[in-house]
């Protein structure tokens, strides 16, 4: 799904205030109405706002979270890993895939994502919220899982990911 798009001379974009009880589609037309949806988390997300604000970075963005989607499942070593997400980085985020969470969704596609722990409330319960709806689409396996518990699972071995092949020495 595409979050963010041009349609002739306005954006058409998901409101996030209002997932995941409803998906609509905002038209912003101008300047003043783009800086409120922003103002109002309607629209967030780095690559997300650079689309907002230019037709050219949509393409570029949606290239580059494929390309790093599939190279970050391709550095992750093993199969049936348990992944932690700390912030929402899909496609709300973005405009369709997505970042951190592209990587996760080609692990899905890929027989390869055995669960995902889903953390970050702040400040709209974005994690609460936003990941675990896009999560839910992809048809991911997940939990959604208490801010405070986000140090102690690593450390206790709960978060199956093998360190990526490139950053070993």
């Amino acid at each position: 799904m595409r979050t963010i798009d041009w349609a002739g001379d306005a954006v058409e974009l998901v409101d996030q205030t209002l997932l995941p009880d409803r998906c609509v589609r905002l038209r912003v037309e101008t300047v003043a109405e783009l800086v409120a949806a922003i103002r109002r988390l309607a629209v967030r997300g780095a690559p997300a706002l650079g689309v907002a604000a230019a037709l050219r970075v949509r393409d570029d963005d949606i290239a580059a979270c494929l390309a790093m989607s599939e190279r970050g499942a391709g550095l992750l070593e093993g199969d049936r890993l348990r992944i932690m997400t700390v912030c929402n980085t899909g496609g709300l985020a973005a405009v369709e895939r997505g970042t951190a969470l592209g990587v996760i969704q080609t692990l899905h596609e890929r027989g390869r994502l055995a669960e995902v722990l889903a953390l970050e409330p702040r400040p709209l319960l974005q994690g609460a919220r936003l990941t675990t709806w896009e999560l839910a689409r992809m048809g991911a396996p997940h939990r959604l899982v208490a801010d405070s518990a986000g140090p102690y699972l690593p450390a206790k071995g709960e978060v199956y990911a093998s360190r990526p092949r490139a950053l070993r020495r």
